[in-house]
């Protein structure tokens, strides 16, 4: 990691006294970058439909700006998974995706003045798993028309399930 970063050794356990809050603070940048970037299209007025659309074109985007950082975050998500002192933490980021998935969907139907027809909580973990499962698609590939048509689908189909109060 040092190495990739073009910093000192020293530098990195400097600042990180252990694997764990290396990848907690890893885990944080990159939970905090998605909410910006899935938050960013909250500032459109009026459809919720365009909100959501926007949302997918957003990270789309980041995607297609920064490939190595989603290639990181999938990587150490495997790594926490296989690494028993990791698996709490990967399980935490987890959690952190989803709280601000889930955040991010109460505000697109509170600004529309809808309601979603499930649990938040629940269309938060799905949205979650197929961004996930896009971009590693995407990153194999690099199907940019594909990926652009699947998130267009996603924000169609997420769309659907809202409803005016």
């Amino acid at each position: 990691m040092a190495k990739d970063a073009e910093v000192p050794l020293g530098a990195v356990h400097y600042a990180f006294d252990s694997k764990t809050s290396l990848m907690r603070a890893v885990y944080a940048e990159d939970v905090e970058t998605a909410a910006a970037v899935l938050g960013g299209a909250l500032s459109l007025s009026g459809d919720p439909h365009e909100v959501l659309r926007c949302a997918m074109q957003r990270y789309a985007a980041s995607l297609r700006t920064d490939p190595q950082a989603e290639l990181v975050f999938q990587e150490l998500g495997l790594m926490g998974v296989r690494d028993e002192e990791l698996t709490a933490l990967a399980a935490e980021a987890v959690v952190g995706f989803r709280t601000e998935l889930a955040r991010f969907l109460t505000q697109v139907a509170a600004d529309a003045e809808h309601v979603w027809d499930a649990p938040v909580e629940v269309l938060a973990e799905s949205l979650f798993g197929s961004l996930i499962g896009l971009a590693q698609n995407w990153l194999g590939t690099g199907d940019d028309a594909l990926l652009d048509a699947c998130l267009d689908d996603v924000a169609l189909h997420l769309g659907r399930r809202l409803s005016p109060v």
